[in-house]
């Protein structure tokens, strides 16, 4: 299954969800791998100290294959990226469109899931892992503005739907940092999203899931028994309904 983590916005925990959803399927004895789709590197940075002489930029160079460049995390497997991706960035040749798809059909029967960070822009990178996918999750804060771009998305998901890829689907609005003392946190939950779930799942606003990306680990080996482990081991359960 190859799900896309996407929203244009940033700051909607698209990079915290890929690598602690990742980590929770991983215990579930998934095998898992992530794709790094940001040219800002945040999911590679979050996990690997080192710098990478070859990165996702190079698979669609086409100098290397992706299975060639996909390192070890504990037991999740990474396709790094960084700053240079953004170079290919303005080839919106149609031909490009579809670099990941071709890609991932080479290697999906290796897994069970297939998580891609998404860039917080409809680009490129972001049209490309929309074509490969089964499924769209889609991280938005319980704040006014994260509900308001939503519309574009849902409009962009609905024309490469159309032209692109007729098997997509949104598997679900996941609200992140979420906390249940302030009134707009809860009134947000309750907003109508015509013909889009919402995952049962919440991710609550923690201290944890703050402090673990400079911690190079997974919330499950930061902080195991905190909420956002919590949490994102339900969001785990989730998912592997969709099997």
């Amino acid at each position: 299954m190859i799900i896309s983590i996407i929203n244009q916005k940033g700051g909607v925990g698209k990079t915290t969800t890929t690598i602690n959803l990742g980590a929770a399927l991983a215990k579930n004895g998934k095998k898992v791998l992530l794709i790094d789709m940001d040219p800002q590197g945040n999911l590679t940075t979050s996990l690997f100290k080192n710098e990478f002489e070859k990165t996702i930029y190079h698979v669609f160079l086409k100098e290397v294959n992706m299975s060639d460049i996909s390192v070890k995390h504990d037991d999740i497997k990474i396709v790094p990226a960084d700053i240079e991706l953004s170079a290919f960035e303005m080839q919106s040749n149609i031909n490009n469109f579809y670099v990941l798809s071709k890609e991932l059909k080479l290697i999906h029967d290796y897994y069970d899931y297939i998580l891609i960070d998404c860039p917080p822009s409809l680009n490129l990178f972001t049209i490309n892992a929309m074509i490969a996918s089964n499924y769209l999750i889609i991280p938005v804060t319980t704040e006014l503005m994260s509900i308001k771009g939503l519309n574009q998305l849902i409009k962009s998901y609905n024309e490469i739907k159309e032209t692109n890829n007729g098997q997509l689907k949104v598997m679900g609005i996941l609200f992140t940092k979420y906390d249940k003392r302030q009134t707009i946190d809860n009134e947000i939950l309750k907003i109508d999203t015509p013909g889009i779930d919402k995952f049962e799942t919440i991710i609550r606003r923690s201290v944890e899931l703050k402090e673990v990306p400079g911690s190079l680990k997974s919330i499950f080996e930061f902080a195991p028994n905190s909420r956002g482990a919590k949490d994102y081991m339900n969001l785990a359960l989730e998912v592997m309904k969709y099997e």
